[in-house]
Formats: C-alpha cells, sequence, structure tokens
C-alpha cells in the first residue's frame, strides 16, 4: 500500500471521512503502551476503530487477536458496528472477527473458564443487586447488636453494600480495614466525629465478612467479585496468563479514566510490560469516583504500563471536537482551567469552523415552575432549525435535558407536555413515574408494619382498587394511635388533655395493626370494614410469602393485587 493514511478501511472506521492530522497520529502510532488523551467530541471511537483497522492492515494481525474493553454494552455495539465496517472494507474473508467485551464481561469469561484455580465452582451464579440485599439482610439476625450504627435495615445494607464494592474495587481485605479503623481508635486526642465513625467501620466489617461467607456458602459472586476473581487468576496462573496475553497481543481500553485499581491489575495482568496496548480516555470526564473510578489510572498508564525499553512517554492528545460550537469549548475549557494541569493532561478543546459558535445561557428563575418553563420554551425555540449553517435541523431526539435530582423532572416534564413536546425520560425515575410500578412499589412497602408504611397502605387504599374513603382511614389511624397512650401522655409531658387532642400525625403508629383490629373500631362504614378486610387477607397472604427471592415477591404482588388484570 503506498499511503495507508489513504486506506478504505480506516476512511470506513471513520465513516466516509479522511482522518485529521491529529487522529492520523494516534491511528499509526507503533504498537506498544500508549494513551490518548481524547477530549468530549473528539471521535474517540472512530480513532479506535480506524487503529484497529490501520493494524489489521499493516502489522502481522487476525481480527481474533484484537480486543477491545468498554464500559457498557451500548459503547461496545458502536464501536463493533465501525470495526465490522472496517473490516468489510478490507475484504477479510478469514471469518474471524475482533472481541470487544465490557470490562465485566471479560472478567466472568476468565472466572467462567478458570475460576476452579481461585475456587470459584463453574456453576456460581452472578447476584443481581436485588439479591445482594437480600443476602446481606439475612446476615443481620446473626450478628451482634450494632452499637455505633443506626439500627435501620436499609442504612445498614447499603452502607455495608457499599463497603464491600470498595473492598473489592481496590482488592483489600475486611481484615485491612478493620486495622485501618483500631489505629484511628488507638491514636490520642481524635475528634468525636472520626471515632464514631471509626466504630461504625468496624461494624460494617463484621456486616460485609458476613456477607463474604454468605456468597461462598451459597455458590454466588457480585460483580466486584468478577473482577478480583480474574485478578486472582491472572496473578497466580503463568500458563493461563500467557495462554491470554498469546491470544490477545493488541488491546484497547475505553473510558480508562473510569476504571478502578481490580480492574488496572487485571489489564496489567493480561497485557505485560512493553504489551500493545492503548487506552483511551480523560481525567477531565472522571465521574465515577464515589463508584471506586481513579483517574489516576490514566494519568500514572506510563508508570504501570511501561514500554520495553523503560523510556519514558506522554500521552497523545485528541482534542478536535466535531460537535460543539466555540462558545461552548470555551465554556468548557474555563471550567476545568483551575484544576493542576498535572490531574488534567490534554489539549484545550478545539472547535471546527463548521460547528459555529455555538450558545451558552445562565437563567436565574424565581421558582421551579419558571424555570422548567423557560427550558421547554427553549427547545420549541431549537425544535426544527439548524444550529450552525451546515448542519441539519434540530430533532426532538437530539435535545436532551439534565436535571441534578429527579424531584426537578415533575415540573419539567408538565411544561413539556403542555407543549405536546415528546418526551422520554431515561433512568430509574422515569421507571417510577409509570402508574403499575408505583403500585408494585406501594405493596412491597406496606408489607412492613412500621410507621413507615403507613403512606403507602393510604396509598393503595385510597386508590382506585380499594376505594376507602379518608374518613374511614381517619378512624382507622386515631384507633392506630389510640393504642399508644403511654406514648403520647410522654409526649405531653403528661398531660392527659393534651396527649387526647393529639392528631394521628404527632405520635408514631401503624395502620397495619390496625387492619386486625377492625371489629373494635368505632364508626367505620360497613362496606368500608367489608373492603378493609378482604384487602388485610390479600396483604397478609403476601407478607407470608415475603420470605422468598425478591423477583417472586414482585411476581405474588402483580397477581394477588391484581395490578396488571
Amino acid at each position: 500500500m503506498s499511503d495507508p493514511r489513504k486506506s478504505e478501511a480506516i476512511r470506513a472506521a471513520l465513516k466516509g471521512f479522511p482522518p485529521t492530522d491529529e487522529q492520523w497520529r494516534a491511528i499509526n502510532h507503533e504498537l506498544e503502551p500508549l494513551y490518548l488523551i481524547a477530549g468530549a467530541g473528539s471521535g474517540k471511537t472512530a480513532v479506535m476503530a480506524a487503529r484497529i483497522a490501520w493494524a489489521l492492515e499493516t502489522q502481522p494481525y487476525s481480527p481474533s487477536q484484537v480486543l477491545g474493553l468498554t464500559f457498557t454494552n451500548k459503547a461496545a455495539g458502536e464501536l463493533q458496528e465501525r470495526i465490522h465496517l472496517a473490516l468489510a472494507a478490507l475484504h477479510d474473508e478469514s471469518g474471524e472477527d475482533v472481541t470487544v467485551q465490557t470490562y465485566n464481561a471479560f472478567a466472568d469469561s476468565v472466572v467462567r473458564d478458570h475460576g476452579l484455580l481461585v475456587g470459584v465452582e463453574p456453576e456460581s451464579g452472578l447476584l443481581s443487586q436485588a439479591q445482594q440485599w437480600q443476602l446481606v439482610l439475612s446476615c443481620l439476625d446473626d450478628l451482634p447488636p450494632f452499637d455505633a450504627l443506626e439500627v435501620r435495615s436499609p442504612y445498614v445494607v447499603g452502607q455495608a453494600l457499599r463497603l464491600a464494592g470498595s473492598v473489592a474495587d481496590h482488592i483489600v481485605g475486611v481484615a485491612d480495614i478493620e486495622a485501618a479503623a483500631d489505629h484511628i481508635l488507638s491514636m490520642q486526642k481524635v475528634e468525636d466525629k472520626i471515632v464514631h465513625t471509626a466504630l461504625q467501620r468496624k461494624e460494617l466489617c463484621r456486616v460485609v465478612a458476613a456477607y463474604v461467607e454468605a456468597k461462598n456458602r451459597t455458590a454466588r459472586i457480585d460483580f466486584g467479585d468478577q473482577i478480583t476473581k480474574a485478578v486472582e487468576v491472572l496473578e497466580s496462573d503463568n500458563d493461563v496468563r500467557d495462554a491470554y496475553r498469546d491470544r490477545f497481543p493488541f488491546v484497547l481500553l475505553d473510558e480508562y479514566q473510569d476504571t478502578n485499581v481490580a480492574q488496572r491489575r487485571m489489564l496489567q495482568a493480561l497485557i505485560g510490560r512493553g504489551g500493545a496496548v492503548t487506552a483511551v480516555g480523560d481525567a477531565r470526564q472522571a465521574i465515577f469516583a464515589f463508584r471506586g473510578a481513579t483517574m489516576y489510572n490514566l494519568i500514572g498508564f506510563p508508570t504501570h504500563f511501561p514500554r520495553g525499553d523503560g523510556r519514558a512517554y506522554g500521552p497523545v492528545s485528541l482534542s478536535e471536537n466535531f460537535r460543539s460550537g466555540s462558545r461552548i469549548l470555551e465554556v468548557a475549557n474555563e471550567v476545568v482551567a483551575s484544576i493542576d494541569e498535572s490531574r488534567r493532561p490534554g489539549d484545550p478543546l478545539r472547535s471546527q469552523p463548521e460547528n459555529g459558535t455555538g450558545e451558552v445561557d445562565l437563567g436565574l428563575f424565581a421558582d421551579e415552575q419558571a424555570e422548567a418553563g423557560w427550558i421547554a420554551e427553549r427547545c420549541e425555540r431549537l425544535h426544527g432549525a439548524p444550529t450552525a449553517p451546515k448542519r441539519e435541523a434540530v430533532r426532538w431526539k437530539d435535545i436532551a435535558i439534565l436535571v441534578r435530582r429527579r424531584a426537578a423532572m415533575d415540573m419539567l416534564l408538565q411544561e413539556l407536555e403542555a407543549r405536546d413536546i415528546p418526551v422520554e425520560v431515561l433512568g430509574l425515575g422515569g421507571l417510577l413515574k409509570t402508574p403499575e410500578v408505583t403500585e408494585v412499589v406501594a405493596w412491597l412497602r406496606a408489607l412492613e408494619s412500621k410507621p413507615g408504611a403507613n403512606r403507602w397502605l393510604g396509598r393503595i387504599l385510597l386508590g382506585p382498587r380499594w376505594r376507602i374513603h379518608y374518613r374511614d382511614l381517619s378512624l382507622l389511624a386515631r384507633w392506630a394511635t389510640s393504642q399508644t397512650w403511654e406514648f403520647r401522655k410522654q409526649l405531653a409531658h403528661g398531660d392527659e388533655v393534651a396527649a387526647r387532642e393529639m392528631e394521628p400525625g404527632d405520635v408514631g403508629y401503624s395502620l397495619a395493626d390496625a387492619l386486625n383490629h377492625l371489629d373494635e373500631i368505632e364508626d367505620l362504614d360497613a362496606e368500608a370494614r367489608r373492603r378493609l378486610s378482604s384487602f388485610s387477607s390479600r396483604l397478609a397472604s403476601i407478607r407470608r410469602r415475603s420470605g422468598g427471592p425478591l423477583l417472586e415477591l414482585v411476581q405474588t404482588v402483580i397477581k394477588e393485587a391484581g395490578i396488571m388484570s
């Protein structure tokens, strides 16, 4: 080939465009440890696919020897699509394909094939998030009482699972965490808050240790185990490690700033010193530190993946933005300018002239409704018009609205729907707005007999299925509060008149208890009494089956409560 830069395969990976000078420096870089600082909108997926096309066309590799790792199935699909375009342009007839997986899927394949080397049975099932909660809950009854932790199951379970995840992300032992807490407790003149946190951490370590034991006992692993067990396999068995290195001599890593310590160690074992690895990332886009990710994997890439000759090297920057106007990029560059340059490697973002200038507005509003109305009006104004002379007209699906908290969604949805603007709410926040899902959640919450279940019970009873009147629901609440007479007197400092006049909301009570004593509640409407009795029987029937797997419980709720009928 006279000029690799004019390769049809590379142009296919770039969807018909020739590589820019900046992109070409990344595409045809020597096959050795390399990290690309790919700024937002710089076409990193296209460059990764083009680099694979270049390697297949100019180096002695076949498609099956290339491994691409990403974080999501969507990103994997996008990369695979461009690779297939390149392979078609190469007229590859080998029948082989480039392997593109998520980091966890690759780790899972290692553990599935070689888990017995580290004590993981091939049939070990992967725990869903709900199953993780159930497993931790099942451990709590066998543990000593907590002194420092709040005695609330959701709080303890959530904190324990976060700690278990952090332990896996950083490949440390529970004993290491306990030792660190003991060290703090042995120190003099430590703030009470720090001491209390150390005591909480020690109690959480007991929960995590019990959770780990329960996973082993039930032959289950979680997402964190997938990576740590893969690390154990690759670091402990030379034959397995060498087999993977021979199978995948060229590896590409996407969104590398979002990897954690465990993932980095897995990759170090997979690739080896001087191996052909290309990492793509941008510390300026690192937003998952709360999940255990560390941008220092990207910043410290030359240390973690030294080149064969030991020489120092720096990043190759992709800074030309193909998406945004110049004003938008000026704001983006200014936002990160205050961060030390050592923590944000890469050149400032640059725009292409055909992107136009773009527009950046800042609004300050009196209330959420005014803000939502302004946003909806802006959407209407943007729709149907190009943002730059050579751009296509903006479609509804081209517009995105980001919110800081889910509570802000309601007002936005009202304003958008009032203008007949089609909208799709992504994520769990949108799903929970679905009436059927909300009803299932209400029934699951109502299974508790604690005061916190009252509002969920009230929602169900006041709804169209049971149609209990506010008057009758109030009678239930007053009966329930009447059973807490001594507590009410304490709250009223012994004043019995004040205690009698307390509203139900002034004192903790449980509507669920009242459902078991309908005959003792005076003045209940006869039809309401019949419906409440029927509801109580239905709730008790579901509650008796609440000890099984969560999925089965949800299916029981849907069936018994008639939600989908």
